[in-house]
């Protein structure tokens, strides 16, 4: 990963603060809390999905402020930013996984379930903050890279060489 942006401020211009600072102030239990309220402004979950996404959200902002503070050394800013193209790449799939699964919801049974999509633009957002702390070269090459890795893996499990045998 390349060094940290310095052309995008984020949020309260922090392009000078150290990496893992700007990561505490983007993974913020706020911003997660005000996204959760768009996300269900515009797709309406009852209260009891509602809970399971919201505490579903806090742990991965929780497990993400866990990284920058073990990270946050200056000696570390090499490693935190490896391990923020692992996080960006877990984020990605496991969006990919939800969408996939909305997709094929609607095209099977006509909707999708309400709970599948609203984790799923959590998700999204949440790549979003963390396309915030990286360079747009750095966001292209992860891509390329997930979108790879995917496209190289999905024939052999479609003919059966990574199922189980048995």
């Amino acid at each position: 990963m390349t060094a940290p942006r310095e052309d995008v401020a984020g949020p309260g211009g922090l392009a000078a603060v150290p990496p893992a600072e700007r990561l505490l102030a983007t993974f913020t239990y706020a911003r997660v809390d005000e996204m959760l309220n768009i996300v269900h402004e515009a797709l309406p979950t009852g209260e009891e999905e509602a809970a399971e996404l919201r505490a579903y959200a806090r742990k991965k902002v929780r497990t993400v402020r866990a990284l920058a503070v073990a990270l946050g050394s200056p000696e570390d800013v090499d490693e935190l930013y490896h391990s923020l193209a692992s996080l960006w790449l877990e984020l990605r799939f496991e969006w990919e996984r939800h969408n996939t699964v909305a997709n094929f919801g609607l095209a099977v049974t006509g909707e999708s379930d309400p709970a599948v999509m609203t984790a799923g633009a959590t998700i999204s957002g949440m790549l979003g903050w963390l396309d915030e702390l990286l360079s747009p070269s750095d966001i292209d090459r992860l891509v390329e890279k997930a979108l790879g890795l995917l496209d190289g893996l999905r024939p052999s499990v479609a003919d059966g060489s990574l199922r189980p045998v048995g």
